[in-house]
């Protein structure tokens, strides 16, 4: 999936100490959660 703002793949982040983490734009934020919701095991 393409970050619409940047235009470059969106990445799980692994910097600092609050573990992984995504950010991506509020437009994508139901696309986001509906394809984790859908690969979550």
């Amino acid at each position: 999936m393409t970050d619409t703002t940047t235009r470059r793949p969106i990445r799980v982040s692994t910097d600092g100490t609050s573990g992984p983490y995504i950010m991506v734009p509020v437009e994508l934020l139901d696309k986001v959660r509906r394809l984790l919701a859908e690969h979550w095991y």
